[in-house]
């Protein structure tokens, strides 16, 4: 299917979501109606009676797949652009997301009818497996395609031209699908101090039923981590001033003369 640049958004692909599942479900279960038929010569039976069962049935398992997978990628997309995240740069790990998530779906469904509830979490695992393979290799062969046409269209702008680098199975793992999302911000590692814990707790405890004079806070706030960053970072701030003033004093001892600066 032909992406075009979404009018509406800078940052997501445009596509027409029921041509797309209109077509990949006619490719499938014309792909499912051939092996069919070509089973069906193989074993010596009827190639039509099984063409038309592996077409209906790819059918059937392929419609609801490719519609859950086109609903989640404009989900993810509508995410992106509400985040000013380019979807363009993302859109290799948003459709391997997509598939593994319709896969998942259609498989604890179709295992649910098939084989009852206790299928649920093996046919969802299967078919999000098989997804994520079928998914990869579309994208590696896509990728594999535009470097083989940038190469061709640099080799011919170019009369020495710069290779890049060849393409690698890994390397696209790493750059597309396990991408982090710009928005994902780390989560900051936490400081484990249970010594000051304690000392923190039984402080406020103090604070709720006792009413102590001022002097004391210095002394309760002693084993608190973000008591002491605060004041560390006062006390760095208070040394970098009292340098600067003693460089500006010596620098006026030296203009003026010891004498004239007392």
């Amino acid at each position: 299917m032909d992406t075009q640049v979404n009018s509406t958004s800078p940052y997501a692909p445009e596509r027409n979501s029921t041509t797309f599942v209109l077509q990949s479900t006619a490719v499938a279960g014309l792909t499912g109606s051939t092996l069919g038929a070509i089973f069906a010569a193989v074993r010596g039976q009827s190639r039509l009676a099984w063409a038309f069962s592996m077409g209906t049935n790819w059918v059937l398992a392929f419609a609801p797949f490719f519609g859950i997978r086109e609903a989640v990628l404009h989900y993810r997309y509508q995410k992106n652009a509400a985040e000013g995240v380019d979807s363009f740069r993302m859109r290799d790990k948003d459709e391997l997301v997509s598939s593994i998530t319709s896969g998942a779906i259609v498989g604890a469904g179709m295992g649910l009818i098939w084989r009852g509830p206790r299928a649920l979490l093996s046919g969802s695992l299967m078919y999000s497996l098989l997804a994520c393979g079928g998914q990869t290799l579309y994208l590696v062969g896509r990728q594999w395609r535009l470097r083989t046409a940038l190469q061709q269209r640099i080799d011919n702008q170019s009369p020495v031209p710069d290779r890049e680098q060849g393409f690698s199975l890994s390397r696209f793992w790493e750059m597309e699908i396990l991408r982090p999302d710009p928005s994902a911000k780390p989560a900051p590692a936490a400081e484990i101090d249970p010594v000051g814990s304690l000392f923190v707790w039984a402080r406020d405890k103090i604070n709720a039923n006792v009413d102590l004079p001022d002097w004391t806070s210095p002394l309760l706030n002693a084993w608190d981590i973000e008591y002491r960053k605060r004041l560390n970072i006062r006390l760095k701030i208070l040394e970098s001033q009292v340098g600067g003033l003693r460089e500006t004093v010596g620098t006026l001892r030296k203009d003026l003369g010891e004498d004239n600066v007392r």
